[in-house]
């Protein structure tokens, strides 16, 4: 497992905003950001921005993120009943998104050659 106390060169010039309404975050929550935008850091080559926006409703927290990185934009939404647990919602949901475009990429390289047929 990577070390996520080590900071990637992919978030070390990145500008993380973060909005929250109706919560109070406490040092746990934001331990929870940094641990999250260091999960980020080594899936993303490069990272120009994170927004947070983290809002409180009735009985849960919703937690919105999105990433403008060198690779694309990416969004994801996560509901929980408290802080951290949006956060990580929000982060695996990311995560899970950069997978499916790396996916991607990699079968589309990889895509099998039409059969040519032999000039005679």
């Amino acid at each position: 497992m990577k070390n996520l106390t080590d900071r990637p060169d992919s978030v070390r010039n990145s500008v993380v905003i973060l909005r929250s309404r109706d919560i109070d975050l406490t040092a746990s929550d934001r331990a929870e950001l940094h641990k999250s935008e260091m999960a980020l850091g080594h899936v993303f080559q490069r990272i120009h921005r994170i927004e947070w926006k983290i809002v409180s409703k009735p009985q849960e927290v919703e937690a919105r993120c999105r990433i403008h990185a060198r690779s694309g934009e990416f969004a994801a939404d996560g509901t929980a009943n408290n802080a951290r647990g949006a956060v990580q919602e929000a982060t695996q949901k990311i995560l899970k998104q950069k997978r499916r475009a790396k996916e991607t990429s990699i079968s589309r390289r990889r895509a099998p050659a039409t059969n040519r047929s032999k000039a005679s």
